[in-house]
């Protein structure tokens, strides 16, 4: 056959395509882009295919799906798909959508309820969706079809669907959830589709068309995805097209997700988002509360998400919601759903009512909220402490804006003062007096705010305030039986609101002096009367701890004549019996209440100069040995010792370093503190860090230098892994590395040289190792022979001489056992004794035995 004839004749993609299978599945990146790029795609432009040719061969690219990592291998994959569309426009959507139909369902399958439940990796599923937004511009770019004719494609419609169902199963299903490659991987799935729809904005109406019609959730965030770029890109007809759809999309809102069966996913009501706000708006109660309405009947735990995450996405200034949450929202949520025995329904309705809570727009409208809420509570209808806590928590929350928060505060605080008479459970307590404390803090923040102070506003506000002072008189003043109140009102309700502005560097008003002062006194007494014995103290220091930490942090603020400050500094960081600094008395904290306040201690005694190395003491023991929850009591520690380091880092160290260190090393072999001690030493270095202005660059080595040891200790090291914590802490500060280890060298050769005389393979002797080794590999062979000199000065050749190989092998003896052990040898000695006599003995009666036999 001649060459013609060779060229004419049919090529045999059968045989091509099994060996082209094998070729594309290699390891190597080089060699399948090779076989995709170079070999491939010619071949395809000068070999026609037939139609089944073409699903072969796209049946033979699905299994680059699951090994192709790459974004060079991908492409080339998707360079051979946009190759084939080219060459077969008419049939390569069928064929795309015979070959994904399969491979969709078998990693994500129809029947998948939420995508929590999905089983297959979402990478897998990812590398789907560029297929699906290759193949979808084809019929209208290529084949030459028209947009309103797609809806009636079956195969086009499939592929809406797949796509609509990977997007589904690839976005967030939780707000805030996911890491960070979960979350770049749902924004990429999303960039997908929005290049494929800003270069063909025709598909976005009979993609509106198909996903409205589906059943089900799962169109929802592809639904949204279209909607949105139909927003943003320069096209009136995308515009047009969303306008003529707005009621199928409406229905298919009310359908799919307020009227859903089972809980949706957040990103199928977050997606919503642009339709909601313009297109819906100001409707959404006339559209959507008949089914909120019967859905807070039928099946409350799916609707209260859906609800939130729709207001939520709606946005604050979307519309008004006033009559909705007053009418329809409120008195079921507060009456109903936080008595209800699920604990998700529970916390959805707090979330819910604490968002509507800043809906009401005037001052009536947020006393009228706040009765509704409140009722319920006055009632007693809440019998269970878990439905307390969940009603204290929600009325805690509520803000009704900045405007008119003071008015709702002013109706709920005096109903929750007259709750404190009757609670007497701790965790409905410690719920109970948080929500005291929040709505205390927003009165005085009007009243230190308020411009008249004639106003009603005003003289409510401080009505409110002096009744409060009255009742938290007389729960100071309760018996050591009733000391979780007692200790509630002095940490919940009234050291948390005043904490937390002094904090924020708020200034004291009139109302201080006058209500606040007196209450701030009886702290201070309790705190007298603890220091006699402060181990015999009924239920714990807290409200001593209390009354010193704001008598110590507001003093200044007070008049002197008030608040005996060196009195104050005596109980608490006195030699004897400290009622802060006492190992005896901190190793009590049990609850995290007290360990937070024995804190605050700490941070407004080194606030106030003190460099007492107790502190430092009561920090590591804190950090490992949490009161309550260990991740909370390590932030709050964290907290502490940065806000300390803010202040002043050298001193800090110079508190904390010892004790620090000697934590580290008991800690070896243990778990540590559950935020690992990179953390704890990165905080104690924040006021050289970035956003503070606590040290200079001097001050900022110095600092450097003095933490060396500790960075380079290996508790540090085995938790930080690659890297060096020194030489991190350093480049972020904005200094380099090197400069500091030759600039402060005498001083780190130092520091290497008294570490390293301690006992050998200690802790301390692996950090000096350590730092060495860092010093060495910043400053090279200059910094070794420098390091090498204490070396050559401590080691006395005239001293060696007389080490003897005796010596040497009692050296190397193991710590537990003698080199030489008199009586384990007089042991083996008369066993060997005892063995020649057995064997005596065994040889005579083996003679006899053969006299005998003889």
């Amino acid at each position: 056959m001649g060459d013609a004839d060779a060229e004419s004749a049919p090529f045999a993609w059968k045989a091509y395509l099994d060996g082209l299978s094998d070729r594309i599945a290699v390891s190597s990146v080089t060699g399948r882009c090779a076989a995709l790029e170079t070999e491939l795609l010619p071949l395809i432009a000068e070999r026609p295919l037939e139609d089944k040719e073409l699903v072969a061969l796209l049946a033979t690219l699905k299994r680059t799906i699951g090994i192709y990592v790459d974004r060079a291998s991908r492409a080339a994959v998707l360079a051979v798909l946009r190759k084939l569309a080219a060459a077969k426009p008419q049939v390569f959507v069928k064929a795309v959508a015979a070959v994904l139909d399969p491979v969709v369902e078998s990693l994500q399958p129809k029947k998948t309820a939420h995508p929590d439940a999905i089983p297959t990796p979402l990478a897998t599923r990812f590398v789907l969706l560029p297929w699906i937004t290759t193949a979808l511009p084809v019929p209208v770019s290529l084949a030459g079809a028209k947009p309103e004719d797609l809806p009636n494609d079956a195969a086009w419609r499939r592929l809406v669907t797949l796509a609509a169902r990977l997007l589904w199963g690839i976005a967030p299903a939780h707000p805030g959830a996911g890491d960070t490659k979960a979350s770049s991987m749902s924004r990429s799935a999303h960039c997908e589709v929005w290049r494929m729809l800003r270069g063909a904005p025709v598909l976005i109406a009979p993609m509106l068309a198909v996903l409205t019609a589906e059943t089900g959730e799962a169109a929802a965030v592809l639904l949204g995805n279209v909607v949105s770029t139909a927003s943003r890109i320069a096209s009136d007809d995308a515009r047009q097209a969303v306008a003529a759809a707005r009621g199928s999309v409406v229905g298919f809102i009310e359908r799919e997700l307020v009227c859903a069966k089972m809980p949706v996913s957040y990103s199928s009501v977050a997606d919503m988002r642009d339709f909601l706000r313009c297109h819906v708006g100001n409707d959404f109660d006339a559209l959507f509360r008949p089914s909120i309405s019967k859905m807070l009947v039928r099946a409350p735990e799916c609707v209260l998400p859906t609800c939130l995450w729709l207001l939520q996405a709606l946005g604050p200034d979307g519309a008004d919601l006033t009559a909705l949450y007053l009418e329809v929202l409120a008195d079921p949520l507060a009456s109903n759903m936080l008595r209800s025995t699920n604990d998700s329904v529970r916390s959805a309705a707090v979330e819910l009512l604490a968002y509507l809570s800043g809906v009401p727009a005037t001052e009536e409208a947020a006393v009228a909220a706040a009765s509704i809420l409140i009722k319920p509570m006055e009632l007693g209808r809440y019998t269970q402490p878990e439905q307390r806590v969940a009603a204290y928590k929600l009325l805690g929350g509520v803000r009704a804006g900045p405007e008119n928060g003071w008015a709702s505060s002013v109706a709920i605080l005096p109903a929750l003062v007259r709750m404190a008479a009757r609670e007497t459970q701790e965790e409905p307590v410690r719920a109970l007096f948080a929500a005291i404390g929040a709505h205390l803090r927003v009165i005085v923040d009007h009243l230190d705010a308020a411009v008249d102070p004639a106003s009603s506003a005003y003289t409510q506000c401080e009505a409110a305030v002096r009744a409060f002072a009255q009742a938290a008189t007389a729960g100071l003043a309760l018996p050591d039986r009733s000391a979780v109140v007692r200790q509630a009102w002095a940490a919940g309700a009234l050291g948390e609101p005043l904490w937390s502005r002094a904090a924020e560097g708020c200034k004291t008003g009139p109302w201080m002096s006058t209500h606040i002062l007196p209450l701030l006194r009886r702290l201070v007494a309790a705190a007298e009367k603890a220091a006699a014995d402060p181990l015999a103290a009924a239920g714990g220091l807290l409200d001593a701890h209390v009354g010193l930490a704001l008598a110590l942090r507001l003093g200044p603020d007070l008049d002197p004549s008030e608040i005996d400050a060196a009195r104050l500094l005596s109980l608490a960081a006195g030699r004897e019996k400290s009622l802060v600094l006492w190992d005896k008395v901190y190793h009590k904290c049990t609850r995290p209440s007290e360990s937070v306040w024995a804190l605050r201690c700490v941070q407004v005694l080194f606030a106030g100069g003190c460099d007492d190395t107790r502190l430092g003491g009561l920090l590591t023991w804190t950090l490992c040995h949490p009161a309550g929850p260990a991740l909370e009591s390590a932030r709050a520690t964290l907290d502490v010792i940065s806000a300390m380091s803010r202040t002043d880092p050298i001193r800090l160290w110079g508190v904390l370093g010892q004790s620090l260190v000697e934590s580290m090393t008991a800690s070896l072999g243990t778990r540590g503190p559950v935020c690992g001690w990179p953390a704890v030493v990165s905080a104690a270095a924040a006021g050289i860090l970035p956003g503070s202005t606590a040290a200079s660059a001097e001050a900022a080595s110095k600092l450097l230098v003095a933490m060396a040891l500790a960075c380079h200790h290996p508790a540090v090291v085995g938790a930080f892994g690659c890297g060096s914590l020194w030489v991190s802490l350093a480049q972020r500060t904005g200094i380099d590395p090197a400069e500091l280890c030759h600039g402060h060298l005498r001083t780190l050769k130092q520091t290497v040289r008294e570490a390293m005389l301690g006992e050998f393979g200690s802790a301390t002797f692996e950090a000096a190792a350590g730092l060495a080794q860092g010093l060495v590999l910043i400053g090279g062979s200059a910094v070794a022979r420098q390091l090498l000199e204490f070396a050559r000065e401590d080691i006395d050749p005239a001293a060696l001489a007389g080490i003897t190989d005796e010596d040497v092998a009692v050296w190397r003896a193991p710590a537990d056992q003698l080199y030489f052990d008199p009586l384990a040898a007089k042991e083996k000695e008369k066993g060997a004794r005892g063995s020649t006599k057995n064997k005596a003995d065994a040889w005579a009666e083996q003679l006899q035995e053969e006299v005998a036999r003889k």
